[in-house]
Formats: C-alpha cells, structure tokens, sequence
C-alpha cells in the first residue's frame, strides 16, 4: 500500500525548497569564506533556511518569467527574512510549538560551528551539502521536514 503525502506536485515542491537550501548554504559558505566569520550572521543564515522551507511558493505550472526562488538568498536588495520560529509557524500550518525552539538552536548550532570552519577561508570546508544533511536530519527529527533527509538530494543539484 502506498504513502499518499500530498497532491501531484509535493515532491516537485519539496525538491524545490530543499534544493533551495542547499543554494543558500553554498552562498553563504562563500561569503563567510570571502569575509570572515562577520559576512553574515549564523541567525540570518538559519532565518533563510527555515524561510525556503516554510515560505508560500507560486503553483506549478509556473508562467512564463515566474520563479520560485530568487538566484541570490543574502544580496542587500533581498527582503528581510521573518524570524525562524514564525517560519516553524507556517511549518507547523499555523501554530508553532515550544519544542520547536530546541530545533531552532541545534540548528544555529551546526551553522555556527560551519560559519566558524568557513571563516578560515575554505568554503568547501565542511561540505555544504554535509551541513545541509545535519540540519534536515534535526528538522526531519523535530518533525518540520516533509521528507527524511537522504544521502540522495537534493536532486538538482
């Protein structure tokens, strides 16, 4: 018998947000690599990664010239993120809840001590995408991710 999880674009929809996460971890290692550990907050890094998950995204089909996510995640002209636990919010379809703050730092945990290793100037040092299976690992834990996290995605990148 089969797990029904969604409608016909749930796995596109997730495969998107993920795939969005990791984009932001490789702009953001790059950026820490390049400006030292004050480049960019640990917090806006973790505001961003619980935004792309939770945030409402066009339906697909997308028209023509319409995206789901913009090419940069911390450019100047970039909207400010909403905090992490009103993210966890939208998550959660409305109401956060109290265990979700222990989320919240375990994964400014694992940012903080990858921002630390890609001040030294390497940003491929942790690995983006080992920093991003240490964080959906906790998410999918704390039960705020869709899908377990997977030694295979995201897929498109």
């Amino acid at each position: 018998m089969a797990l029904v999880t969604g409608g016909p674009e749930f796995d596109l929809d997730w495969d998107d947000r993920t795939n969005a996460c990791l984009l932001l971890l490789r702009e953001a290692a790059d950026r820490v690599a390049k400006g030292g550990a004050g480049a960019l907050p640990s917090q806006a890094i973790v505001d961003a990664i619980f935004w792309a998950l939770a945030t409402p995204l066009p339906p697909y089909p997308l028209r023509a010239g319409e995206v789901r996510f913009q090419s940069r995640f911390f450019d100047s002209d970039c909207a400010p993120r909403p905090a992490a636990h009103d993210s966890c919010a939208l998550l959660r379809n409305g109401s956060a809840r109290p265990r979700d703050i222990e989320a919240i730092r375990g994964v400014v945990q694992i940012i903080e001590l990858s921002t630390q290793q890609w001040a030294e100037g390497n940003p491929e040092e942790p690995d983006t995408r080992s920093v991003f299976r240490r964080v959906m690992q906790l998410l999918w834990s704390s039960h705020l991710a869709r899908r377990p996290p997977g030694l295979d995605y995201p897929h498109g990148l």
